[in-house]
C-alpha cells in the first residue's frame, strides 16, 4: 500500500478580536463565503470575507450589555444569534435574527487574461515589510508592450496607508535601474490595488523586477510564495519613494509576488 501523500496547511489570514475577562469568542460559522463569529463578553457579531479576512459587517450596539459565546447560525439568508442578556445569575437570554445587511461582496475584479509581466494569482504565503523598506521580485515579461499599470494584491493584515510600486531593469541577476514607479494612497486591504505608471516599455522574454514599498504609516502586507525565483530588499530602510538605482540588502526565496503589469488606460 502506498503511503498517504504529504499534506501541509498554513494560515492565509487571521483577525484578532478584543478580549474581555479572559473569555474566548464563539466558534465561527461559515456560510456563503462569509465567516460569522460572536466576540464573547463583548456580545457583538462580526462577519468576515472567508477568502481575505476583510470585515464585512458587525452588529455594533445591537447586542448591548450581553455576551455571545454560542456560534451564530445562518438559514435561508438570515443570521441568527443567541446571546446572554447580562452577567448575573438572573440574567435571561435573547435570540436575534439579522436580515441581509451583511452579504458577501463581489469578488475582486479578475486580472486580465494575459498580463504582460508578473503573477496574477493570489498566492498563499502572507508576507510583510516594515515601513520604508522596499522589496523587488523577479519577473520575466510574457509579451512586449508598454505597461501602464501595476496591480498588487495587498493582504488583509496590511496596515500601510500608501503603496509605491514600480518596475526595475535586471542587472546581472539583481534589480538595476528604475524604469517607472507610481503611488497609491488609501490602500484597500484584502484586494487587488491598481497603481498607474507613466509607462514602462518591456520586451518579451526579458527579466525585470517588480518592486513594492509601504510609506506614510503602518506595515505593508502582501502575498508571495517560494516558486523558484528570488526577491531582494533594499539596503535602505527609510525610503519614501523607490530609488533610481537599487542597492541590495537581503535576498529571499519568497517569489513570485502577487502582482502583475498590464497595458491599457
Amino acid at each position: 500500500m502506498s503511503p498517504a501523500p504529504a499534506c501541509t496547511v498554513q494560515p492565509t489570514w487571521s483577525v484578532t478580536l478584543a478580549a474581555a475577562n479572559d473569555q474566548p469568542p464563539s466558534p465561527p460559522t461559515v456560510a456563503n463565503g462569509v465567516v460569522f463569529v460572536g466576540s464573547g463578553m463583548d456580545g457583538s457579531i462580526h462577519a468576515f470575507n472567508a477568502a481575505t479576512g476583510v470585515e464585512l459587517w458587525n452588529s455594533g450596539t445591537a447586542i448591548a450589555a450581553g455576551a455571545t459565546f454560542a456560534p451564530p447560525m445562518v438559514a435561508a439568508g438570515t443570521l441568527y444569534a443567541a446571546s446572554w442578556d447580562g452577567f448575573t445569575g438572573a440574567a435571561a437570554g435573547t435570540v436575534r435574527a439579522f436580515e441581509p445587511g451583511y452579504s458577501t461582496p463581489p469578488p475582486p475584479p479578475p486580472p486580465p487574461a494575459s498580463p504582460v509581466l508578473g503573477d496574477q494569482t493570489v498566492e498563499t504565503a502572507i508576507d510583510d515589510n516594515a515601513l520604508g523598506s522596499a522589496e523587488a521580485f523577479q519577473a520575466t515579461a510574457a509579451a512586449s508592450g508598454t505597461i501602464a499599470k501595476l496591480s498588487v494584491f495587498i493582504d488583509s493584515s496590511s496596515t500601510a496607508t500608501t503603496l509605491v510600486a514600480g518596475i526595475y531593469a535586471d542587472a546581472a541577476g539583481h534589480p538595476g535601474a528604475l524604469i517607472a514607479q507610481g503611488t497609491k494612497s488609501q490602500i484597500l486591504a484584502g484586494a487587488w490595488n491598481v497603481i498607474a505608471l507613466p509607462g514602462a516599455i518591456v520586451t518579451a522574454g526579458t527579466p525585470y523586477w517588480i518592486a513594492i514599498l509601504g510609506t506614510q504609516s503602518g506595515k505593508l502586507g502582501f502575498r508571495d510564495r517560494n516558486g523558484g525565483c528570488i526577491s531582494e530588499t533594499t539596503a535602505q530602510s527609510n525610503l519614501t519613494t523607490l530609488p533610481g538605482t537599487w542597492s541590495t540588502g537581503a535576498t529571499w526565496p519568497s517569489c513570485p509576488l502577487s502582482a502583475y503589469g498590464s497595458t491599457g488606460p
